[in-house]
């Protein structure tokens, strides 16, 4: 658990590239990591529809970005297959487990 104004120390998140993105705000960053966190918990990609699929995947791909999840960003700009939703799906897994441990 983060202790207020302390931000943790996180293996799949690039925390200088999300905080560079904004200026530097912990709290912010703070707060839209558990957004993320919230909107994302019980995703399950691999039983999305081709429509939904491509919103979610859109919207993912930005946050990612923004918030340093470099390998979560990664994946979600490569063609979409069932193998790659399968390692979209694992790899959103581990940013997940990882922001409910430390959030």
């Amino acid at each position: 658990m983060c202790s207020e104004g302390v931000l943790p120390k996180f293996k799949h998140i690039n925390s200088d590239i999300g905080l560079k993105f904004l200026n530097s705000n912990q709290k912010l960053y703070l707060k839209i990591l558990k957004s993320f966190l919230e909107r994302y918990e019980h995703l399950d990609i691999i039983s999305l529809e081709s429509a939904e699929l491509n919103d979610v995947l859109h919207a993912i791909k930005g946050l990612s970005a923004t918030l340093g999840m470099e390998q979560l960003h990664s994946l979600t700009m490569s063609e979409l297959t069932n193998d790659s939703k399968k390692k979209l799906k694992e790899s959103l897994a581990l940013v997940i487990d990882e922001l409910k441990s430390e959030l």
